[in-house]
């Protein structure tokens, strides 16, 4: 089931449509350079992620984090102590909210509707807030969120797999090439070039600087 209806469409039983602003609390994030440490801490959020560590947290507990400025198309699930930059804004579910849900909710807003006319991408509180959800039962959210969770972590598997995939045809490739354009498959006398970069050669081949041939 979407967890996103069009307008006009008939909500199932027991959901309603709402605002995000009736679900969280949309807070600012603040410069991190005077709470940071190298050490300890906890993390400090960007909009790629984890990037600093601080002495001190912001929030304790599930969030929402959304890019204010820059990156604004990339929302984060966080759950414990954290902090987050200035340029983000993070979001605190009220309790009849499930955070994962919202979460993956968040992922499939149209981010660039709300996108300011400036010269760096940046999304307004009051937009955010004002966005439409149409939102069912708590126990049908964790339902949702509980099966996304679930199928999210298999295609993420597969992805690694593919990418590991990738990967491994990529220095198959490489190898291919180096061992034609050198010759490592050919039966002969060979010998080491004092070039640290070149493996041994035939003996009778011989190596010159590209501006010489």
């Amino acid at each position: 089931m979407s967890i996103f209806l069009s307008v006009g469409t008939p909500l199932p039983h027991g959901w309603k449509r709402t605002q995000l602003r009736r679900l969280v609390d949309i807070r600012n994030g603040r410069d991190y350079k005077a709470v940071e440490v190298t050490e300890g801490g906890y993390p400090v959020y960007g909009s790629g992620g984890e990037f600093r560590r601080a002495s001190k947290f912001l929030h304790d507990g599930e969030s929402i984090l959304f890019g204010r400025k820059g990156t604004i198309d990339r929302p984060l699930y966080v759950d414990g102590k954290f902090w987050t930059v200035d340029t983000m804004y993070y979001a605190v579910p009220f309790e009849h909210v499930c955070a994962r849900f919202l979460y993956y909710f968040a992922t499939t807003i149209p981010f660039n509707y709300y996108v300011t006319s400036t010269a760096l991408p940046s999304v307004t509180q009051s937009d955010l807030a004002g966005h439409p959800i149409d939102l069912p039962p708590l126990d049908e959210q964790r339902a949702i969120a509980d099966y996304l969770d679930r199928e999210t972590q298999k295609i993420d598997e597969l992805i690694a797999e593919q990418r590991e995939l990738i990967e491994t045809l990529e220095n198959r490739r490489q190898a291919t090439i180096e061992a034609s354009v050198f010759a490592l498959g050919v039966e002969t006398v060979r010998i080491q070039r004092t070039e640290p970069w070149l493996p041994s050669l035939p003996a009778t081949w011989k190596v010159k600087r590209l501006f010489a041939i």
